[in-house]
């Protein structure tokens, strides 16, 4: 089995907070080396009280437009997981994305709260593959700018799930180049 990576990204409804905590607004998707292969969708508002307009400015969702357009989460979680296993297939599916923490958080916690296995099998942090390029101690600080300044990509960063998944395709492609991963 060979690996196959997905740039992803979230947009939620509330800083940096996880689930419970905070609602998941949209993902994105995007395979890795194979960008016109993408995943999106917006997900119904799950814990109103968790939102914050102070967000909302930032990624231009608001809960009533989830409500009228957000698929029902199981629905939203169900289709990215049947999307990626298509994809795979036999292969091992890796989420890529800068932080893991945030951005596969969101999306691992929704899975479970939804019942949907997750079909990603392992996780890879972008500042932990810049680290092991580069040689650096776990502890090593990585800004975003440092990362982006050596592996530059042409899709502006604007707080929309899908557009900052290609993005993140572009920057994470070319680490995996620089590894000889891909």
């Amino acid at each position: 089995m060979r690996l196959r990576f997905f740039a992803g990204d979230v947009e939620a409804g509330r800083g940096t907070f996880l689930p419970p905590q905070n609602n998941m607004c949209s993902f994105g998707l995007v395979e890795v080396g194979n960008p016109d292969n993408f995943f999106y969708a917006e997900v119904k508002v799950v814990f109103p009280e968790w939102w914050e307009e102070r967000t909302e400015s930032i990624h231009l969702i608001t809960p009533a437009y989830l409500d009228a357009h957000g698929l029902e989460p199981l629905e939203a979680m169900r289709r990215s997981a049947d999307w990626v296993r298509e994809t795979v297939g036999d292969d091992v599916a890796v989420y890529c994305a800068m932080p893991t923490l945030f951005d596969y958080g969101h999306m691992d916690w929704y899975y479970r709260f939804t019942g949907v296995p997750t079909p990603f099998g392992k996780t890879l942090d972008g500042r932990d593959q810049y680290r092991i390029l580069h040689g650096l101690p776990s502890h090593a600080k990585v800004k975003r700018h440092r990362v982006w300044r050596e592996f530059p990509t042409s899709v502006p960063h604007i707080h929309h799930a899908l557009s900052d998944s290609f993005e993140y395709e572009e920057v994470v492609r070319g680490m995996l180049h620089a590894q000889g991963m891909l």
